[in-house]
C-alpha cells in the first residue's frame, strides 16, 4: 500500500488494484491513461479529506452531485480544462436497425482536456454493504447503473470518438452498520471483490480494461456516522472505479 503524501491525518493509505487492465491492449496510449486515472483517484480523494478537515463531511459519499464537484476541482488541479454535460451527436437507429438521418445528442457528464489528451467521463454512485452476513455483491438497482454506464461510453465510441479514452467512473460507498461489523478477514477482502465485479464486465475487447483506487482509511474517519433510516453507519474504504474503452 502507498500512503499517500500530504494528508493531514495518519492512518490513510492508498492503492491502485489494476488486474483487469492491460495496457498494451489499447491502441496507443494505455500507460498514459493507466497515469491519468491513479492521479485523478489521488486528487479526488485529496479534495474530499481536505473538506472533511474543514467541515467534518466527506462529501463524494453522499450522491453524485457532489461526486462532480469533487472530480471538476481535481481536474483543475490537475491542469485539465474540463466541459459538464458535454454533448456528442449520436446516430438514431430505426426498428430495422438502419442509422437515421437525424442524430441525437449524447451527453456525458465530462470532458477533459490538456491540448494534448482527452478524456470522456460517465459518473455513478454506487453502494455495497460490507457488513456481516451481507451478499458481498451490488444490489440490482447497481448493477443496472454499471450497464448503463458502459452503454452511454460505448455510444460515444460508435458516434466516432474513436482514439480518446472513454470512462465509466464509479463512486463507490463502502459500509456497514454498527451491528454488523465484519470479520477482519472480510473487510480485507472488499477491494478485490469490488474489483472483480468490475472486471466481470469486461466482455473480451481488446480496448477495454477495469482499475480501482482504493482509499484505505479505516483508522482515519473511524468515529461512525449517523444516517437516517439504517443508524450509524462506518465506512472502511472509498473506491473509485473504472470502467476504460478506447
Amino acid at each position: 500500500m502507498e500512503k499517500i503524501e500530504n494528508f493531514y491525518r495518519e492512518g490513510v493509505e492508498y492503492y491502485l488494484l489494476d488486474d483487469g487492465y492491460f495496457s498494451d491492449s489499447f491502441d496507443g496510449g494505455g500507460r498514459k491513461f493507466k497515469i491519468f486515472f491513479d492521479k485523478l483517484c489521488q486528487e479526488i480523494f485529496k479534495t474530499n479529506l481536505e473538506i472533511y478537515e474543514r467541515v467534518g463531511e466527506f462529501p463524494m459519499l453522499y450522491n453524485e452531485v457532489n461526486s462532480y464537484s469533487s472530480i471538476g476541482a481535481s481536474l483543475h488541479k490537475m491542469g485539465y480544462g474540463h466541459m459538464s454535460e458535454w454533448g456528442v451527436k449520436c446516430k438514431r437507429k430505426n426498428k430495422s436497425g438502419q442509422a437515421e438521418e437525424k442524430d441525437k445528442d449524447r451527453y456525458i457528464d465530462f470532458w477533459c482536456g490538456n491540448g494534448e489528451d482527452e478524456y470522456w467521463i460517465e459518473v455513478k454512485s454506487l453502494a455495497f454493504n460490507a457488513g456481516k452476513m451481507a451478499y458481498y455483491e451490488f444490489c440490482q438497482s447497481d448493477i443496472d447503473r454499471i450497464k448503463e454506464a458502459i452503454k452511454q461510453i460505448d455510444d460515444l465510441r460508435k458516434a466516432g470518438v474513436e482514439k480518446d479514452y472513454k470512462l465509466a467512473l464509479f463512486n463507490i460507498h463502502i459500509y456497514f452498520n454498527e451491528k454488523q461489523d465484519p470479520e477482519k478477514n472480510d473487510l480485507e477482502s472488499i477491494p478485490e471483490i469490488i474489483n472483480d465485479a468490475l472486471v466481470e464486465y469486461l466482455d473480451g475487447r481488446r480496448y477495454m480494461g477495469a482499475l480501482c483506487g482504493v482509499l484505505h482509511f479505516r483508522n482515519y474517519k473511524n468515529e461512525g456516522e449517523e444516517w437516517e433510516g439504517w443508524g450509524k453507519l462506518y465506512t472502511p474504504y472509498a473506491i473509485l472505479g473504472g470502467i476504460v474503452l478506447q
